[in-house]
């Protein structure tokens, strides 16, 4: 059934039941469930259509000051992450019991993603170019080869990464806040990137591995045309917009909306074709994560103040 992009920008509803702020949200790539982080020591599954928090999985960390930072999943696997590099595997099919559990060695761990043909590898970034990592989450070994040296030493910390499939291969996208935006293969290889103006925040990348959009620290964001087989990366727009910077960001999985949260505590709203605003959410409360749920118009945010509120908003 073909969507239609229909504005609405009432909340849906709003999930109340954690009492300290909600750090990450991510949905399942399946089912109506929702996993969120709002405490130091707790992940919680809840279930959207009830409304109802459904399972509460401990985390596998031993020095409970360590805060879960994001969340990501593949098929029936959750990997959390705390700020310190540690990385644990919950099992769906094992009633999410730990299954894995390593250290990646970050200084300080920022964003993870797996890859998308091969449910056990893992990508990590942290401090700089040098803590990226790619690893076997059966085993904890990692797989990146030191012969990737080739990147800028000068890209700085590592603000968010992307994982894309293009001809049938593995590979991701990272920007850092020196500005760089950098493209490997699953096989540690640096194929490509390019220098922006100004420091990033987050990457969105669409289905054909063709186009990337970078928000930044500045009140614009980036449109880059990609193209890996000659190595050619250029910016062919660039966006401004009524905040004075961008944090986090989603685009929903049709590749035809998506978003970012400024500074000033908007969630906003684009066509991926024209680049032009859709729709403006101003919110009380700081937001931390933002996600689409998949197959789906709908969205949630979760806020500092440790609520979660979901729109359908197309």
């Amino acid at each position: 059934m073909k969507r239609r992009n229909k504005v609405n920008n009432h909340p849906s509803f709003s999930l109340r039941a954690h009492n300290d702020a909600v750090h990450s949200i991510a949905f399942h790539p399946e089912d109506q469930n929702l996993f969120c982080s709002a405490d130091k020591e707790n992940l919680f599954v809840w279930d959207i259509r009830t409304r109802r928090p459904i399972e509460k999985i401990v985390y596998n960390i031993t020095d409970t000051s360590k805060n879960l930072f994001h969340i990501n999943w593949y098929g029936n696997s959750v990997v959390t992450q705390d700020r310190h590099g540690f990385v644990t595997i919950y099992d769906e099919r094992e009633n999410f019991e730990a299954v894995s559990t390593f250290s990646t060695r970050c200084t300080t761990f920022l964003r993870s993603q797996f890859t998308r043909n091969d449910p056990t590898l893992l990508w990590t970034g942290g401090n700089s170019q040098d803590e990226i990592g790619l690893w076997n989450v059966e085993t904890g070994d990692n797989l990146f080869s030191d012969e990737m040296k080739n990147i800028s030493h000068e890209t700085g910390m590592i603000m968010d990464m992307q994982t894309f499939v293009f001809q049938n291969e593995d590979y991701v996208a990272f920007c850092s806040e020196g500005g760089h935006v950098d493209i490997l293969s699953a096989q540690g290889l640096h194929v490509g990137g390019l220098q922006v103006p100004d420091p990033c925040t987050a990457i969105l990348m669409n289905h054909s591995g063709n186009a990337m959009i970078t928000t930044t620290t500045v009140n614009k964001f980036y449109c880059i045309q990609m193209n890996i087989v000659e190595e050619e990366y250029n910016v062919f727009k660039t966006v401004e917009v009524d905040c004075e910077g961008m944090s986090t960001s989603a685009i929903r999985d049709d590749c035809k909306i998506f978003g970012f949260v400024g500074w000033d505590k908007c969630v906003r709203l684009y066509s991926w074709k024209t680049q032009k605003l859709i729709l403006k959410l101003p919110q009380t409360h700081t937001v931390n994560h933002f996600q689409f749920q998949p197959n789906t118009n709908r969205f949630a945010i979760g806020l500092e103040n440790g609520n979660i509120v979901l729109y359908d908003a197309f």
